[in-house]
């Protein structure tokens, strides 16, 4: 029984795609400017298809789950959402870098505690962190301005406050 069950848990993994070493960068990842040029493209489309399925504010898949919630959903951006977990699953099958792996229960509660927390923040800031960044920016937008310089001081605050007890716990053991 343990065997067959350890098989069939490895059954995606073995169909879908392998490790990547992690010594070296892929292959298959695109360098900074190529990927900042096809960003601004998908942006730029993404923002004229949005005109053309009724949304004003451009792709946003807070709107797709807040529509969907209040019971007037925007299949626009329902597709849109849907489409970036479908895309997002072409491109890493695609490219070999499709990795099934468990967590720990910590993990997880981890991992949740870390996605209320995310939330929290959205809706205190207004919106996402790439919605503030990516769209917000390119509109110039105040507020999106303020959040993003506050969320670039929240990481070098964290990065520094890491960095110092890394230092402290190599020092002492």
């Amino acid at each position: 029984m343990a065997f067959s069950a350890g098989s069939v848990a490895r059954l995606p993994y073995a169909r879908f795609g392998c490790r990547v070493p992690r010594c070296c960068p892929p292959r298959w990842q695109w360098n900074w400017p190529t990927l900042g040029i096809a960003l601004g493209a998908v942006l730029v489309v993404g923002w004229m298809l949005a005109a053309v399925g009724g949304v004003d504010f451009g792709p946003s898949t807070v709107g797709a789950s807040a529509g969907a919630v209040a019971g007037d959903p925007n299949w626009w951006l329902i597709a849109f959402l849907l489409g970036i977990v479908g895309g997002g699953g072409i491109a890493a099958r695609s490219s070999a870098a499709f990795e099934l792996r468990g967590e720990t229960r910590v993990r997880y509660l981890r991992l949740l505690v870390g996605g209320f927390l995310l939330g929290a923040g959205g809706w205190i800031a207004g919106g996402c962190n790439l919605g503030h960044g990516l769209s917000g920016m390119a509109q110039l937008n105040v507020s999106s301005i303020v959040v993003v310089i506050c969320m670039a001081l929240g990481v070098g605050h964290a990065r520094a406050m890491t960095r110092s007890v890394s230092r402290t716990q190599t020092s002492t053991g």
